[in-house]
């Protein structure tokens, strides 16, 4: 069914531009659309028709709206679109609304982890939905929709080129919050349609009002008609006024105004039409206004103070003229221009006032945290004592649920509540919490301090302290946490056992700050006093900090002990989200430097899991390393899927050490725009986290690899020294040792014997008992290469061998046939020279083969039988083995996160897989993918069209 089938008065060219959309939403494209209007210019019944047609063409239907009450309420607008109710019968809804309600615990808190886990959640639910078909998304009034579910728009927005989705949504032209404002520019930036929805021409507004009258409109009133600006819904109720009024007259089937003064406004056209309403009914429905659409009687009467029955009767007439509508067990307004204008027709001060009182007699009605809080909000602000009573006794799992309204209403109960009211300490405790909750990081510290300064009791001392020391970490700077951790340990409130926990965090504040020496001593003395006092918590992190530290000397498998007494200690600990990710992530590279690839990546896909369930902040961190490792193994093009269906460049600072990575793989495979592109975007990326600095070896390899490519040997030497002057920390310095026969190569070329020495010197440093294959690798390969003796070279290439650095190995490879044949021996060189290329050539770097032949052409050495240089870019010969997987998966009928389940990757790695393989085939949608997997199980054997095959 066409849109054209149901067409809207003065609406079609609206209309002809969504209409489209629709089929290739059916098609299997995904599209965004905007309406963009003023109150009451059609946008609601726009977005009716679209639903209509949308169920006609089979498309699944979600829509919802989002209310000016509920702003301060997370993801109410998504959760009324989406049914996400903990009482429902769909356990994936359930579970979503239980993580919205009870998704995390009160401790020292990492800001929005548990938003980006149900950002995540529902996202997934799109996934498993867009299986059975193509969905539409509504959303109606998203000028009121809260701040969490506007992210989970923005985050579908992103996904619509992956997913057979129609997201529509209708907001006010003005005014418009700045999370708003980023999802509009968001969306039209990926091809999002804004549809403005303006005035209706004079023609229809004479059209809709002789529909509505029956008989032909004269002068006096089509004059009178063009003070409703061509907005619909106010010629409707201006019609209606005049009409109860008897301002119309029709004679011989003419309608005439009888008057010349329309009511000054859209309100005051609305409220007029209220008029006939008895007293006691308008001041049910102001009650009604006042807490929002979508209340219960029981509700209503607790506001207004009256029994249940006399409620009924007095909203009874409200439902009967259709000003009220019942859905399952509550009032919703059926317009909600009428609510607003009851609520804005009460005095500003009266309206805050009333919101307060209706706030603490829900609260004396036992109603939920969030309807309290949601009218507190709204209200007075005020240090009432019984705000304070209902804050000392719900402060917690309002700063788990609605931690920004948690800051606002104990903010203001502090700031304004009696200074000896006893509660009030803990209060701060609590605003001190919500404040860190937000990423108000400094806040929070400044709360806390002035919490502490109140001689709070012990076990809410213990609680700041914890806070003080978390806070700085979290914001980048160990330094001061450490200082913290001191002043906790000389309080006399902090018992032995917290002692041993404060300890064990200042092992890794100290291996943090690189101080590796004393970090292990702190993790061993927390482990004696651990063990002394049965504190398997402080065991844990004390032997986190020990697998740390040996692994970036280089004791890899001495790390890989020490994260296994951690993991098997976890579950007696209760360690779960960020501590147990960081077990497994350590866990990962310390396979990885034993060469053990595969489950090093199996690792992070362990990490991965559980921060999609609670820790969703830390998901961008797995997929970073989970890019390193498949750098690591050689799977280029899944590293660049992780990093292309990452954070985008002003996220989160993951995006910097992601797009240096992919520099990294652009830049050896040639494409050195595609190089320089990625690192300009992430140029002006900030750091804020103490996790940043263990990957800025990446950003240190991107620019230095794209200065030898574009500008030669000095000026990336040039690079690189720059920033080792800035001072490179030992964890820095450590994570670069792969680097380092590179770094030789380059003095050496730029004829700096002196640097080539010290780097090496370097190197030898580092080693020490238990070093791994890894470095000592390094350390022959740098000897080698500085003293152009092949012995070494052939030394370091076996102990390649057991690691995972395929790359690395390539060039070792490569350098020895380098100085074999320039020592008289190219018949020798021969071997390596074809193993590194073998190695480039799979790899696609191109420039690495250029570079390779270059220098063994010198001696003369010829590259023999010459194999393909890659992978064609279309057809099915074109996927890569993990987007086979993907595609037999989909075509199977599994869902995206069905599939990510499968492969232990996450959903949106799936979606970038299923995109590329869909454009590399030639197809639109799924459907199609299984048609042709189908037809073709193997990839071979029959002919397939040209469009399929590439040819």
């Amino acid at each position: 069914m066409s849109l054209s089938s149901r067409m809207l008065l003065g609406r079609a060219a609206e209309l002809a531009r969504i209409d489209p959309l629709l089929d290739e939403v059916v098609a299997g494209a995904g599209h965004a659309v905007l309406l963009d209007g003023d109150p009451g210019c059609g946008k609601t019944a726009l977005l009716g028709v679209v639903q209509e047609s949308a169920l006609h063409r089979g498309i699944q239907l979600f829509a919802g709206c989002a209310e000016e009450i509920e702003q301060h309420l997370p993801f109410a607008a998504v959760s009324g679109a989406l049914d996400l109710r903990t009482s429902s019968t769909d356990w994936r809804r359930a579970t979503i609304a239980h993580q919205i309600r009870h998704g995390g615990r009160l401790a020292v808190p990492v800001a929005d982890r548990e938003l980006v886990v149900v950002v995540e959640s529902i996202l997934s639910l799109l996934d498993e939905l867009c299986v059975d078909g193509p969905l539409a998304l509504v959303v109606d009034d998203l000028h009121w929709a809260d701040s969490s579910s506007v992210q989970v728009l923005h985050q579908v927005g992103k996904a619509l080129r992956d997913l057979p989705v129609l997201l529509i949504a209708a907001t006010r032209s003005v005014p418009r919050t700045s999370a708003l404002e980023r999802l509009r520019r968001s969306l039209v930036s990926r091809g999002g349609v804004l549809v403005p929805v303006g005035p209706l021409p004079a023609p229809d507004v004479r059209e809709l009002a002789e529909q509505a009258l029956g008989a032909r409109v004269g002068p006096v009133l089509l004059e009178l008609l063009g003070t409703a600006g061509g907005n619909p819904l106010y010629v409707r109720e201006l019609l209606d006024g005049l009409l109860r009024h008897g301002g119309i007259a029709i004679t011989g089937g003419t309608a005439e105004a009888t008057v010349r003064r329309a009511p000054g406004s859209l309100s005051a056209a609305i409220l007029d039409r209220l008029d006939f309403l008895t007293p006691r009914t308008t001041e049910a429905l102001g009650a009604c206004a006042l807490l929002g659409s979508g209340h219960t009687v029981s509700e209503i009467a607790v506001v207004t103070g009256q029994s249940v029955p006399h409620t009924t009767s007095a909203l009874a007439d409200a439902v009967a003229a259709g000003v009220l509508i019942v859905e399952q067990d509550r009032l919703v307004f059926q317009h909600d221009l009428v609510r607003q204008a009851l609520h804005d027709a009460m005095p500003a001060p009266l309206r805050a006032v009333r919101h307060l009182e209706a706030g603490l007699a829900l609260a004396g009605a036992g109603v939920t945290v969030e309807r309290v809080a949601e009218q507190l909000a709204a209200g007075e602000p005020s240090g009432d004592a019984r705000v304070l009573a209902w804050l000392g006794e719900y402060a917690e799992q309002l700063t788990l649920r609605m931690p920004e309204t948690a800051v606002a209403l104990l903010g203001t109960a502090t700031a304004l509540g009696d200074p000896a009211d006893p509660l009030l300490p803990r209060l701060r405790v609590h605003l001190a919490c919500a404040l860190m909750r937000c990423g108000q990081v400094s806040a929070a510290e400044d709360q806390a301090r002035r919490a502490l300064a109140s001689r709070p009791e012990p076990a809410e001392e213990c609680t700041l302290r914890w806070l003080l020391a978390h806070a700085p970490y979290a914001d980048g700077r160990p330094d001061l946490a450490l200082t913290e951790i001191r002043h906790a340990l000389d309080s006399p409130a902090v018992s032995a056992l917290e002692a041993t926990r404060f300890r064990a965090f200042a092992s890794v504040v100290l291996f943090t700050l690189g101080e590796f020496g004393r970090a292990e001593g702190y993790a061993w003395q927390a482990e004696r006093q651990a063990r002394e006092l049965g504190d398997t918590r402080s065991l844990v992190d004390a032997y986190e900090t020990l697998a740390m530290v040996h692994r970036l000397r280089g004791h890899s498998q001495d790390a890989m002990d020490f994260t296994a007494r951690a993991l098997r200690l976890a579950p007696a600990a209760e360690i779960t989200g960020d501590r147990l990710i960081a077990l497994h992530l350590i866990r990962a590279y310390a396979l990885l430097e034993l060469g053990r690839a595969e489950a090093a990546e199996a690792e992070t896909g362990l990490a991965r899991r559980i921060a999609e369930q609670r820790w969703g902040t830390l998901v961008a961190q797995c997929r970073l390393d989970r890019a390193v490792v498949l750098l690591a193994g050689g799977d280029w093009d899944d590293a660049l899927a992780e990093v292309r269906s990452g954070p985008e460049p002003d996220e989160r600072w993951e995006a910097l050490p992601l797009h240096s990575l992919a520099a990294i793989i652009e830049a050896h495979r040639g494409n050195l725009a595609a190089a320089r592109g990625y690192l300009d975007a992430v140029a002006r990326t900030v750091r804020p986290t103490t996790g940043a600095p263990f990957y800025e070896f990446l950003p240190l390899w991107a620019h230095s690899l794209l200065e030898l490519c574009e500008r030669g040997p000095q000026e990336a030497l040039r690079r690189f020294l720059t920033t080792a002057d800035r001072g490179l920390t030992p964890k820095i310095r450590a994570s670069l040792a792969w680097l380092f026969p590179g770094l030789v190569s380059l003095a050496l070329d730029a004829g700096n014997q002196v640097l080539a020495e010290r780097l090496t010197n370097d190197i030898r440093v580092l080693l020490g008992p238990g070093s791994g294959a890894g470095l000592h690798a390094v350390d022959r390969h740098c000897q080698g290469l500085l003293h152009q003796d092949p012995a070494p070279l052939r030394a370091a290439a076996q102990l390649y061998e057991g690691t995972s650095w395929v790359l690395f190995r390539a060039r070792c490879d490569e350098d020895l046939a380098a100085v074999l044949a320039a020592t008289g021996d190219p018949v020798a060189a021969r071997a390596p020279f074809d193993a590194a290329l073998a190695v480039y050539l799979r790899l696609g770097a191109d420039w690495d083969v250029h570079r390779a032949e270059s220098r063994l052409r010198a001696h003369g050495v010829y590259r023999g039988a010459r194999g393909t240089r890659g992978r064609p870019k279309t057809g099915l010969v074109s996927l890569t083995g993990t987007e086979r997987r993907v595609a037999g998966l989909v075509a199977a009928g599994l869902s995206n996160p069905a599939v990510a389940e499968r492969l232990f990757v996450s959903r949106r790695t799936v979606q970038f897989h299923v995109s590329n393989i869909l454009a590399k085939l030639g197809l639109s949608s799924r459907v199609e993918l299984a048609t042709l997997l189908a037809r073709e199980p193997d990839g071979a054997g029959n002919r397939l069209p040209r469009q399929v095959t590439g040819e």
